[in-house]
């Protein structure tokens, strides 16, 4: 995996290529400081969907590569508001 530096920026798409936004931020945890959550700051037509930011477990990640984070399409991720939604 690549350090948080080149993480935060990065595009986050699903795997058949819909743009979710950008990575914005990142959970780690604190035992074994790995990755637990990506924050996405959302695509325009995503934020008028979705709301705010999107919280993308480390699950759901398929790929991290050093251009994009490919996810599951069928993920459920959660607004920064702590409300469950479906993409």
């Amino acid at each position: 995996m690549q350090s948080n530096q080149k993480i935060i920026g990065l595009v986050v798409k699903t795997k058949t290529g819909q743009f979710l936004g950008h990575v914005k931020d990142l959970e780690i945890q604190t035992e074994s400081f790995q990755v637990a959550k990506f924050i996405i700051s959302p695509s325009a037509i995503t934020k008028k969907i979705l709301g705010d930011d999107l919280i993308i477990d480390s699950s759901q990640v398929i790929e991290i590569n050093e251009k994009e984070i490919v996810v599951e399409d069928t993920l459920v991720g959660v607004r920064a508001v702590n409300e469950p939604i479906s993409i």
